[in-house]
């Protein structure tokens, strides 16, 4: 999954993630669709920490994020 853009003060901007990555797993899970992205990303709630497996630049590197809470959502 092409990230084509990193919101500001988001979870991906604070672990490091730059547009362009490609997002090729969440915790081990492999995603091929933005739709299967926020399928396993939504299995998990705010204060959770998920690992991603991200090509930049032709190298496999892993992200810890930390899952911020939506609007009005408390974290856990």
């Amino acid at each position: 999954v092409l990230v084509n853009e990193v919101m500001k003060e988001s979870a991906a901007e604070d672990a490091g993630v730059l547009k362009g990555d490609i997002i090729l797993e969440v915790n081990g899970k492999k995603v091929n669709t933005s739709q299967e992205l926020q399928a396993q990303v939504a299995l998990y709630r705010a204060g959770d920490k998920v690992k991603l497996t991200i090509q930049r630049d032709g190298s496999k590197i892993t992200k810890e994020v930390k899952l911020k809470p939506k609007d009005n959502e408390p974290e856990v």
